[in-house]
């Protein structure tokens, strides 16, 4: 039995009816559904409020999709089954009627209906006698239909039909409004996930920009892995990072740069003595592949269990460095939560390595090269000497003076350089000094002195054209100027004299008064410490002549490896 129903808007006119009472009942229905906004929410008060509305002992909601295919999304008082097998037959069946014209319909008894054998067997299986069909239409389309099932013949009464189909109305302008929040809701996380990738994107660019930039500033292998590291756990959410690099002679992997790891990590790992094969990073070294530990806590047989444990680290991801067939190192990061970075974090970190392989041997080539450079200083230095013998060593000495000098000042690393190259060759200019003046036993007259103060200047023309050697030529040219303004070749007074020449002329009065000359013994170094202390405001930079008493004090005079320093000369 079916009957037909009227407009939704028909319901208010029959208020009159004796059923007020399930009327207010039904407004209250209505208002319940109108605050949900989430569509299983709204198909399980739908399904509790039609029972309970109709004393019926089950309902459920069909939804239909855009192609026409009918499924149970949410059911009370029936099977799961019944459903299921419902909505497979739902286009034979009455049910699919109300669906494509949009009007109820009332099954008096399901398990007599011949025209549909299958129906009304499932019907019996299930107990099931009457079932109400309503549907939820929205924008002309029927989107759901709720079914309303008793267990006895249930005579549905004019005003139930239009009470239901107006509920049923009011169903579906809130299901809507759910699926569009939902929907809305869906596109904001769609939005964040963006917003999220984006922004690890940019953080990404952004190291791989400041590492670029640490690169071409610094070329400073230290320096560079240092940031690699940090990086490296930053970007992938983990507590640690580390560098590896592989030592051929010694056929192990050394940290040489490291981030968020203790110093005794650092050791214990340099006492395991890593080969390729050995752990995480030998395995992702030796096979040239990004190898990750999702708990080295059970993991069979990890070998450095005793070295992760008291950091807390439980799980690892490991990537190779290499250039063509040369094994380069590893780059690594620790975590102290168990489980495997995605695939995006491993994607970055395998691009860092690469990055950090071209960071690696660029700064291992420019290395070579100031190796070089410096190498080339020192037997120019000794040139020198054969022709000065009786200043020998002079220069080497007075250069490792002045950089324990600079170091305990904190100056940076390109400063030390070009002090240290300067300092080598601080007497250049003396090439150009007839060697009567030069190897002259005693002291000087006026116009020799004339000639001997030229030698800045004659020794800043030889350097000033040589790039490597601009910043040093500084010491060559300014190392006579006094604190005061009244040194040579150019009178320069306190602060406008460069700071590495300041230093320098410390350390050479100091060397310069406690070596033997042609025209004078030495003196004792405890005199000319005081001497210094003495001309500390007039002849030298008050801040210096500290320094230096410290460093004597210390007894860091000469000590320290001054040579091959890390770092351009003309650095920022």
């Amino acid at each position: 039995m079916s009957q037909r129903a009227a407009k939704p808007g028909a319901a208010r006119r029959v208020a009159d009816l004796p059923a007020s009472r399930a009327w207010k009942r039904l407004l209250d229905a209505v208002r319940g559904i109108d605050t949900i906004r989430d569509e299983p929410a709204t198909h399980r008060l739908l399904t509790s409020q039609a029972i309970s509305l109709l004393g019926a002992d089950g309902a459920a909601v069909f939804t239909v999709d855009e192609g026409g295919t009918i499924r149970c999304a949410w059911s009370e008082g029936v099977s799961d089954t019944y459903t299921a097998a419902v909505s497979r037959v739902s286009h034979l069946v009455p049910g699919g009627r109300v669906v494509r014209t949009g009007r109820p319909a009332v099954i008096l008894d399901a398990r007599r209906l011949e025209r549909w054998p299958r129906l009304a067997e499932l019907a019996r299986a299930e107990g099931i006698r009457t079932i109400g069909l309503f549907p939820m239409v929205l924008d002309g389309r029927t989107v759901a239909v709720l079914a309303v099932y008793h267990r006895r013949v249930r005579r549905y009464r004019t005003w139930e039909v239009r009470a239901l189909t107006a509920f049923s109305y009011q169903a579906s302008l809130a299901l809507g409004g759910a699926r569009l929040f939902d929907e809305t809701r869906r596109r904001a996380e769609e939005l964040q996930q963006m917003y999220d990738r984006v922004s690890v994107a940019y953080r990404q660019l952004k190291a791989f920009q400041e590492i670029g930039m640490e690169i071409a500033s610094s070329l400073d292998p230290a320096q560079v892995l240092r940031t690699v590291a940090r990086y490296a756990a930053e970007l992938t959410g983990s507590d640690a990072g580390a560098v590896f690099e592989y030592d051929p002679q010694e056929g192990v992997l050394a940290v040489t740069a490291s981030h968020g790891v203790e110093d005794a990590f650092v050791e214990g790992i340099r006492r395991a003595r890593v080969r390729p094969g050995d752990g995480a990073i030998g395995r992702a070294v030796a096979e040239r592949r990004p190898v990750q530990v999702a708990d080295v806590e059970s993991e069979p047989g990890y070998a450095f269990l005793h070295l992760t444990r008291p950091q807390g680290f439980r799980s690892i991801l490991a990537v190779p460095m290499a250039s063509g067939e040369e094994m380069v190192g590893g780059l690594v990061v620790w975590r102290k939560e168990p489980g495997l970075l995605d695939r995006g974090a491993v994607d970055w970190l395998v691009a860092l390595a690469q990055q950090s392989t071209a960071a690696i041997r660029n700064a291992r080539l420019f290395a070579a090269l100031e190796r070089a450079y410096d190498d080339t200083l020192e037997a120019l230095t000794a040139a020198l000497d054969v022709r000065d013998r009786d200043t020998e060593g002079h220069s080497r000495r007075v250069a490792a003076l002045a950089l324990a000098i600079a170091r305990e000042m904190g100056l940076p690393t390109y400063a030390l350089q070009a002090l240290y190259r300067g300092g080598l060759l601080h007497d250049i200019g003396k090439i150009g000094i007839p060697d009567n003046i030069l190897h002259k036993r005693g002291p000087l007259d006026d116009r020799e002195w004339e000639i001997m103060r030229q030698h800045p200047l004659l020794g800043f023309r030889v350097l000033e054209g040589i790039q490597f050697l601009r910043d040093g030529a500084t010491v060559v040219l300014h190392h006579h100027e006094r604190y005061d303004g009244r040194g040579y070749p150019m009178g320069l007074q306190a602060e406008r004299i460069p700071i590495i020449a300041r230093i320098f002329a410390v350390a050479d009065a100091y060397d310069a008064m406690t070596s033997w000359r042609p025209y004078r013994p030495p003196i004792p170094a405890d005199q000319a410490v005081e001497e210094i202390v003495r001309n500390s405001g007039s002849q030298f930079d008050p801040e210096v002549v500290q320094a230096f008493l410290r460093v004597i004090q210390a007894g860091q005079a000469g000590m320290g490896d001054h040579r091959h320093l890390p770092g351009p000369a003309s650095g920022t």
